[in-house]
């Protein structure tokens, strides 16, 4: 059960820290998943959601 302000505003997470366009680009300049998350100092599994929120 969700409570209080999240309920009300409906978020559910924290701020987002990666640049999604920033993801995008690299992507479009062929890097994969690997290396981008390398640049940005996350995880693959991050920047492969990234890129499936765009497909």
């Amino acid at each position: 059960m969700i409570s209080g302000k999240r309920r009300l505003t409906g978020d559910t997470g924290g701020k987002r820290k990666l640049d999604r366009n920033q993801v995008r680009l690299l992507r479009d300049e062929g890097l994969g998943p690997s290396e981008i998350a390398q640049r940005f100092g996350c995880s693959r599994m991050q920047v492969i959601r990234i890129l499936a929120e765009a497909a």
